[in-house]
């Protein structure tokens, strides 16, 4: 597991060193508003990447190989293009009905079903590289999301496009899939023409407790992440939600996109074990467990210590408040890795309840947090370390929950569709 960890892992690193590389340029093409406005494309965007396939993307990692495989990814790919036309008619609908809530962000309609389409297709392939274990393309998919993103980002900072880094993002995405696409070959793609409604309804029943339990927890899990920032860009302004979109793109991003890599490893061999020794469950997720604890505790205290000065340094004088924010975060963000990277664990022991719950009580917790203890004289300092505070609380309990799963092994139910 490892080697195979280490393999993705090359293509994250790689990946978010060209991001790194590049961010001081673009903290200099564009303003603290333009990133404020990438910040909540990108919250929309984490709360997409949930309901956007339905959740079938990880059913791809249980599907049987042949028909089954072939149906549930084109319930994949049925489920995205219908997700995308219903936002697009939506956001039509609002940028005519509303149009001073589309002057907020005002991104066409056709920007949004493209970015739709572009994300779940990114997404669904992913999974099924993770499945055929190719991890040396998963690792250069990467690379390839990064370098599109920069080069575009980059270019079209240039022209002074203020929706650049979001127009970047989209079309840095639809380079990956094709390098997905083409490194696949048709493996696992192949036959799909010869389905029959029956395969599509089988795949869907068999796999019914991703589209009806987990994407309502996952979505629900989604908001609790993004509240915070959106709130920030609605009740400080775009500039100050600019300076917390610094802090996730030059800290919580790599860390996602770190956990995410050593994730897709962990759920590969994880659902293996379900699968096919169960015994392996516990030892797998301590072993885990200890890796990321270990490999997170360095940096956080280098970066709890260095931040404000190499914020200032790296990316302008005009940053100074990012650098603050994210001292404040760091702590967070170690527990957030070490969550991130066993995050899917209650879920491929079958244990999509106790996932929906804690997702719940989790946006629970962000709803208290601004509906009774912000206040509007309140700092953007003090919101952050409440913030902090949540994110870090909910996901040690997050942790503890697993434990009771790994000790309890798979549920009768993971253990039949396996």
């Amino acid at each position: 597991m490892i080697r195979n960890i280490a393999t993705v892992m090359r293509g994250t690193v790689i990946g978010q060193g060209l991001g790194l590389l590049v961010l001081p340029l673009l903290t200099r093409l564009y303003d603290p508003a333009a990133f404020g406005h990438f910040q909540l494309y990108q919250s929309a965007t984490l709360v997409l990447v949930v309901f956007v396939s339905l959740r079938f993307e990880v059913a791809l990692l249980r599907a049987a190989d042949g028909r089954e495989l072939h149906a549930t990814l084109a319930l994949c790919l049925l489920s995205t293009l219908a997700t995308a036309t219903v936002l697009t008619l939506a956001w039509t609908t609002i940028s005519f009905g509303w149009p001073t809530i589309y002057a907020q962000f005002p991104v066409s309609p056709w920007l949004v079903g493209l970015g739709v389409i572009l994300i779940g297709t990114f997404q669904f392939l992913g999974y099924l590289v993770t499945r055929e274990h190719l991890y040396a393309v998963s690792a250069n998919s990467k690379v390839a999301l990064a370098g599109s993103y920069a080069l575009l980002g980059s270019a079209l900072g240039a022209l002074r496009i203020s929706l650049g880094l979001i127009v970047a993002d989209a079309l840095s995405r639809l380079v990956a899939s094709l390098y997905l696409l083409r490194a696949l070959r048709g493996q696992g793609l192949r036959n799909m023409r010869t389905l029959r409604i029956a395969d599509l309804r089988a795949a869907a029943y068999k796999f019914r407790e991703f589209p009806l339990i987990t994407v309502f927890g996952g979505i629900i899990n989604s908001i609790g992440i993004v509240l915070t920032p959106i709130m920030i860009y609605a009740k400080f302004s775009p500039e100050v939600s600019g300076q917390f979109a610094l802090v996730e793109r030059a800290i919580s991003f790599p860390v996602a996109m770190l956990v995410g890599a050593i994730s897709q490893v962990y759920m590969a061999n994880f659902a293996n074990a379900v699968r096919n020794d169960p015994s392996q469950v516990r030892s797998q997720y301590h072993s885990l467990l200890r890796m990321l604890v270990l490999v997170g505790i360095m940096p956080a205290i280098i970066g709890f210590v260095l931040a404000p000065p190499l914020f200032a340094i790296v990316f302008g004088a005009k940053w100074e408040l990012a650098g603050t924010l994210a001292r404040i975060m760091i702590p967070a963000y170690l527990v957030i890795f070490i969550y991130g990277g066993v995050n899917m664990t209650l879920m491929l022991l079958g244990r999509q309840f106790i996932q929906t719950a804690w997702e719940i009580f989790r946006l629970g917790c962000m709803i208290a947090l601004w509906g009774f203890i912000v206040t509007p004289g309140m700092s953007v300092e003090a919101v952050v370390i409440m913030h902090a505070c949540v994110l870090g609380g909910v996901s040690l309990i997050f942790l503890a929950l697993a434990e009771y799963g790994v000790r309890k092994g798979p549920t009768r139910a993971a253990l039949e569709n396996a």
